[in-house]
């Protein structure tokens, strides 16, 4: 095996991870029944590349290879942990909450991941990154939601609906309850408004 082929099946192998720690894991999880280190192939596929590709690779690309295979199967078992909060609670607020914060520490899986990533990137021949990486960029949050056991939570949406809404404030003691509800009522009454939600919408509150 040549030495750029070395670089760049080994290359290809740790994107490989970066794209299932972005994309993949989400995926699994929106449709599997179980989950575990098991369904975890990129990161196995990497491990046996690196072992594969070491003899042909610089000594310092070699040694950083298998760091970043140590990152992945590291940073991958901090998110089973993440997972196995969700399942070890019975109670569906404390399941919500671990949800949330497995997909915060998904995130967090990434980031570390692609840290340790880059520096693999810096140091190999240019044009077998671009090669490589050329219809990906490696930026971006992880893609999608989790969704586990039925629990799917987002911490950029919030699902209530107008009258949940409406009661919450009724049972709050904050001083600004009445300007809130001058403020929701004058928005639910704007013909913008009323145009997508229809008539009913500025009768929620009285």
């Amino acid at each position: 095996m040549k030495n750029s082929e070395a670089i760049a099946k080994t290359w290809k192998s740790l994107v490989d991870v970066e794209r299932y720690f972005k994309d993949g894991i989400p995926q699994q999880l929106a449709t599997a029944v179980t989950f575990s280190g098991e369904d975890a192939e990129p990161i196995k596929n990497a491990q046996i590349t690196v072992k594969q590709c070491g003899p042909f690779l610089p000594s310092e690309l070699k040694i950083l290879a298998e760091e970043i295979v140590l990152t992945s199967f590291d940073q991958f078992n901090q998110f089973l942990d993440a997972l196995k909060r969700i399942t070890d609670s019975d109670d569906a607020i404390e399941r919500q909450k671990a949800t949330k914060n497995a997909n915060i520490k998904l995130q967090s899986c990434l980031e570390t991941y692609r840290a340790k990533l880059s520096e693999f990137n810096e140091v190999i021949p240019q044009d077998i990154g671009n090669n490589v990486t050329q219809s990906i960029t490696i930026t971006g949050t992880v893609s999608g939601q989790l969704n586990i056991a039925g629990d799917s939570i987002d911490a950029h949406n919030i699902n209530i609906s107008l009258g949940e809404l409406v009661r919450k404030i009724e049972e709050s003691n904050d001083d600004g309850k009445e300007e809130v509800k001058s403020k929701l009522s004058a928005l639910l009454k704007h013909p913008l408004v009323v145009k997508i939600l229809g008539g009913a919408a500025g009768g929620v509150i009285g």
